[in-house]
């Protein structure tokens, strides 16, 4: 097809079939859209561009007509819409038709204090309130037609804002066609010329992102809290200083936006120096996990001040109950200031379902109410049995001598050391009553199995390794060593088979859920730089065994379920609250691990 651009309007030549054509939305923002008004004269269709485009332009537009022109286009136009300049091009076999704002229809300028606005058309001056980190508004206050006042920008900032509210001027532009655009007006020579007064305000500009905020944040010089007593009902604050204001504020910070756009706060009368909070009024916020409450004083909560604490003051850093659903400690924060930190209390779900774990850290660890875990697994899973490190052919296996379990029986582990050595895996896991069974094959893919004087075999973990004594019973301390790779994977197929025949019959197989785990290649050391570990040969070899063995259970136990986050590459973390270690990941490993297994446990409770 042939397109050509002649008096204003587009010709389409031998056009088989009527034009398509497609509005193009901004990323989040619809594009508002109406029907283009084509004609068609000996088989040549005509796009009028200025009946089509002259009027009722509110934004930037732009639409991609499906034509496959022959011959490339190239236009901007700027006499077909007063306030929007139309530009054309081809790109491949689309055109696109744009409506780019004209820059040049209004000029700006400022005299004696006063911004003002010059244009043939109709303008209207706005304070916009911006929502903090957006270019959006949430509201706009018209302050003037084409010219507004220093005293009236200063007066809708401060009788429309809390701390740290960020505002930016824009004109509204409109003609006689029902056209509409918004400019926004560059602040840098205006705030330059009126600095002192504004600043006096304390309201400053943000040059890089031309905005004005309203920085109003203090603290109270004279006036700090010196005690705080946690009684049954009630927290109670005892203030020191000569106190005038009348009114203690807890204020909780808002979750999007400006945080100190305080819609949920409660205020409560300062009497004798002393402030009494009941418990049940913090029923009265929504509170979640890591929500911040700041105090303050003063008469009104736009105006009032944020308080500091004496440095000797007891209770803080100490978590203490609101209410059933959360707690909440004193601290001090960024501004030296008190806030109280909430932390969402763990709470049981007495439908949750009932899991056991036969593995290590990689499937136990997402089952842990710590930050760095899940502290709201509970609502969903409730651990009945945990058995740690343990290989299948030490549960398969005759019990230890009984000599060796006593040695461990005042280790902080016993109850874990007893289930290996005594081999009580299968009754644990009847006793539990657990409904799913999550394990993982860490244990068979790096650890080895020893073989005691009665012939019982066990495994050398972390848990046992410490006792000096432990070779006194010991009669090959790796049977495996010197097997080759086909031997070692038939030995775990031979416990593999006795193990789910023995699991099976307490849990089905479609029940069990099997954690492909993998030791992390590399980590963030403390420069945020990602680092290789320097065992990266044998974490290779060890993931290369653990594949194996997994592939074995996969393919002959085809009903056991799967979660197989090994392609995340996740990151080993030195922050990790049981040390840093090949094993231990990054805390999106065990979030995500989590969210896989409620899919899964989902998925099971829905089968028939």
């Amino acid at each position: 097809m042939k397109i050509e651009f002649k008096n204003e309007t587009l010709y389409f030549y031998n056009a088989q079939e009527k034009i398509n054509y497609e509005y193009i939305d901004q990323i989040g923002v619809f594009t508002e859209r109406f029907p283009l008004k084509f004609n068609e004269i000996d088989n040549i269709i005509k796009l009028d561009l200025k009946e089509n485009f002259k009027s009722n332009l509110k934004n930037n537009l732009k639409i991609k007509f499906h034509c496959n022109s022959q011959n490339d286009i190239n236009e901007s136009l700027e006499n077909i819409n007063n306030l929007y300049h139309l530009k054309i091009y081809t790109v491949n076999e689309y055109m696109y038709l744009e409506c780019i704002p004209n820059s040049n229809i209004a000029r700006t300028f400022t005299e004696n204090g006063k911004l003002i606005v010059e244009s043939q058309y109709d303008t209207i001056i706005y304070g916009e309130k911006k929502i903090e980190s957006s270019h959006m508004a949430s509201s706009l206050y018209c302050i003037g037609k084409n010219q507004t006042s220093l005293d009236k920008i200063i007066k809708l900032i401060h009788n429309n804002s809390f701390n740290k509210q960020q505002w930016k001027i824009s004109i509204r532009i409109t003609d006689d066609d029902e056209n509409d655009i918004l400019f926004h007006f560059v602040l840098l020579d205006y705030f330059r010329s009126n600095k002192a007064i504004f600043e006096s305000r304390k309201i400053f500009l943000n040059q890089k992102y031309n905005y004005l905020i309203f920085d109003n944040i203090e603290n109270e010089k004279n006036i700090e809290v010196e005690g705080i007593q946690l009684q049954e009902d009630y927290l109670e604050l005892v203030l020191s200083g000569n106190i005038e204001t009348p009114y203690l504020f807890i204020a909780v910070r808002s979750r999007q936006g400006n945080i100190f756009n305080y819609d949920n706060y409660r205020y409560y009368k300062i009497i004798s120096n002393c402030v009494q909070i009941p418990y049940k009024d913090f029923n009265t916020f929504y509170l979640t996990e890591k929500d911040n409450i700041d105090l303050l004083i003063g008469n009104t909560i736009s105006k009032a001040k944020f308080i500091t604490s004496s440095d000797h003051i007891q209770r803080r850093n100490k978590y203490f109950h609101l209410n059933d659903n959360v707690v909440g400690k004193f601290y001090i924060n960024g501004r030296s200031t008190l806030s109280i930190y909430i932390k969402s209390l763990p709470k049981a779900n007495p439908y949750a379902i009932n899991v056991a774990v036969l593995g290590t850290c990689f499937s136990r660890n997402a089952l842990n109410t710590m930050d760095y875990f899940n502290p709201d697994y509970k609502k969903y899973i409730r651990c009945v049995f945990t058995q740690f490190h343990s290989r299948l052919d030490s549960l398969n296996s005759n019990p230890a001598p009984l000599e060796l379990s006593q040695q461990y029986e005042k280790d902080k582990e016993f109850n874990h050391i007893k289930v290996d050595l005594d081999k009580m895996f299968y009754e644990k896991l009847y006793e539990s009553n657990a409904e799913v069974l999550i394990f993982d094959l860490y244990s068979d893919a790096l650890l080895k199995p020893i073989q005691l004087v009665n012939n019982s075999i066990v495994t050398y973990n972390y848990l046992i390794k410490n006792n000096n004594n432990l070779g006194s019973f010991v009669k090959d301390w790796n049977i495996s060593k010197y097997l080759n790779e086909e031997e070692i994977l038939e030995n775990f197929k031979y416990n593999l088979d006795i193990f789910m025949e023995k699991v099976t019959k307490i849990i089905p197989e479609n029940k069990i859920i099997l954690n492909r785990g993998r030791l992390a290649e590399v980590y963030k050391d403390d420069d945020e730089e990602i680092k290789t570990f320097k065992t990266i040969n044998l974490i290779k070899r060890n993931n290369y065994f653990w594949e194996k063995i997994d592939n074995i259970v996969i393919s002959n136990y085809p009903n056991v379920k799967i979660i197989d986050l090994s392609k995340k590459n996740y990151l080993a973390s030195k922050s990790h609250p049981f040390g840093f270690s090949f094993s231990h990941y990054e805390p999106e490993y065990y979030k995500h691990f989590l969210d896989e297994l409620i899919k899964k446990l989902l998925e099971i409770t829905l089968e028939p």
